[in-house]
């Protein structure tokens, strides 16, 4: 108890999933804790949602974006970091549930720009319409194919 109360003081908090002490900016706000912040940091908290929606692991993730190159799978566009930042992109005829997916689905990560307003689009084209090499590419032989499976 004194730990924590020393932790409080400095304006830190143990995480209770990965146990790191970290800052009180690295969690939420909470108005039902005692300390007004979320037992979970942020980053573990994605780690729970993305695991939870996606059936995608943390491994799976950081191996899904070394084999991509730290880079969007379609625009290669690198230097998003964050967890969070990279779309998780599935076959949504396989699961259609918004933001959701079985796990066996996931095809890559895409840039918010690939993902929402490229891939998206094209795939809503009709089938005689989509002749794009790059969608066409990426569609035929996703990343995670060679990676997750």
């Amino acid at each position: 108890m004194a730990t924590i109360l020393a932790y409080r003081d400095q304006g830190l908090k143990q995480c209770c999933t990965c146990k790191q002490v970290k800052s009180f900016e690295e969690f939420y706000k909470s108005k039902t804790s005692a300390d007004s912040y979320r037992p979970q940091c942020v980053s573990c908290i994605k780690w729970v949602h993305i695991e939870g929606s996606f059936h995608l692991t943390q491994e799976g993730y950081w191996a899904l974006l070394d084999h991509q190159n730290q880079s969007c799978a379609i625009c290669n566009v690198k230097g998003l970091w964050e967890v969070g930042t990279w779309h998780i992109d599935h076959d949504h005829s396989c699961c259609s549930k918004q933001g959701r997916s079985c796990g066996k689905c996931i095809r890559g990560l895409l840039c918010s720009s690939c993902n929402a307003k490229g891939l998206s689009w094209y795939e809503n084209l009709p089938a005689d319409l989509r002749n794009i090499p790059i969608f066409e590419s990426y569609l035929s032989d996703p990343p995670a194919k060679k990676v997750l499976l």
